[in-house]
């Protein structure tokens, strides 16, 4: 969680990043990964204690798995929009003003708030396992068949959105570098392969996580050791992937992760070749 906190830090507050579009999505995919590891902790909990103190705090915090989850799987969609924008020539596409990314990133937050807002009604609620440390949406309640209907179908959805997104990108990219060069070996640059590179497996993040949770888990006994392990790696999965990558990708923002730990006001010790960060 303390890394989620540091990305977002760094992408919202050091002028580098937080005037760019393109980092502050990465932020805001931070921030629902963060709510994903803040609900899985508190599941940790309950079942340790054997005991979730109150229906409403169960409802609470279970819930941020599901709608930080919505909210992971949209900026991911749009995430591979705004690189498919970026990327592509097309007029109206590429000049995409950043109010329009703006706008769907708080219909986002909107849509995940009112979906935490339905756990403190009776159309909506949890059922807490305490001998496997599992929750589910109750399914005697009137939109939980609903929201698991909705919830797989777009996850699927947003996956395909994304994958094809990213394929046209490399395409165009591809094309575009024929046409300028016919000479060229090299169809991608390094920095465009990076760039994709980055995207690609943020989607995937995505990917893992739908093929365990409903293609995985649901083949074993929710107490079995099998179970246990890939529920583990969906966690892991949220919470030190696409940190991880922003890392390895860019040495730069590494030492500006270090300044982090060290000071509070370490945005002034942050080199300004962060720049290059995912370019």
């Amino acid at each position: 969680m303390v890394n989620h906190l540091i990305i977002i830090n760094i992408f919202l507050r050091h002028p580098t990043f937080k005037n760019q579009i393109c980092y502050r999505l990465m932020a805001n995919l931070s921030v629902f990964e963060f709510l994903i590891a803040l609900g899985y902790m508190s599941i940790g909990m309950f079942t340790l204690y054997q005991d979730t103190l109150h229906q409403l705090i169960e409802n609470f915090f279970c819930g941020l798995t599901f709608a930080g989850g919505l909210g992971v799987y949209s900026l991911t969609t749009l995430i591979a929009f705004n690189r498919f924008a970026a990327l592509s020539d097309l007029p109206r596409i590429s000049d995409i003003r950043p109010s329009f990314y703006k706008s769907v990133t708080i219909i986002i937050w909107l849509i995940c708030c009112l979906y935490q807002l339905l756990l403190f009604t009776p159309l909506l609620s949890f059922t807490f396992y305490y001998d496997v440390g599992m929750a589910v949406m109750e399914p005697s309640t009137a939109l939980a068949p609903f929201f698991n209907y909705c919830f797989y179908h777009y996850y699927l959805l947003s996956i395909g959105t994304s994958l094809l997104l990213y394929l046209l990108a490399a395409v165009m990219l591809i094309r575009r570098r024929r046409r300028i060069n016919f000479q060229s070996e090299r169809l991608l640059s390094k920095a465009e392969k990076k760039l994709l590179m980055v995207a690609f497996v943020t989607c995937l993040v995505c990917c893992l996580d739908v093929l365990i949770t409903y293609y995985g888990i649901p083949y074993f006994f929710p107490d079995s050791l099998e179970a246990a392990i890939q529920m583990l790696l969906v966690q892991w999965n949220f919470g030190f992937v696409n940190p991880i990558l922003y890392v390895l990708i860019n040495s730069c923002l590494l030492m500006a992760q270090e300044s982090a730990l060290r000071s509070k006001n370490f945005t002034n010790s942050i080199d300004t070749q962060l720049v290059n960060l995912i370019k």
